[in-house]
């Protein structure tokens, strides 16, 4: 499992936080680079879409 840092940002990422992610994708939505991670969490597994100059990839 990976971690990257997501800092905040509009419209669903008002606070900063990690995501614990097994894969990602990049596309290209609505002209913006977007990540999609598959996130791990306490129910199994979500697809959480991020804009890209967002991450810190560390």
């Amino acid at each position: 499992m990976f971690a990257v840092y997501v800092k905040p940002h509009p419209p669903s990422f008002l606070d900063g936080r990690y995501i614990n992610y097994i894969n990602y994708n990049i596309r290209e939505i609505e002209g913006r680079k977007k990540v999609i991670f598959m996130e791990k969490n306490e129910n199994g597994f979500t697809e959480t879409e991020v804009d890209a100059e967002a991450i810190v990839w560390k």
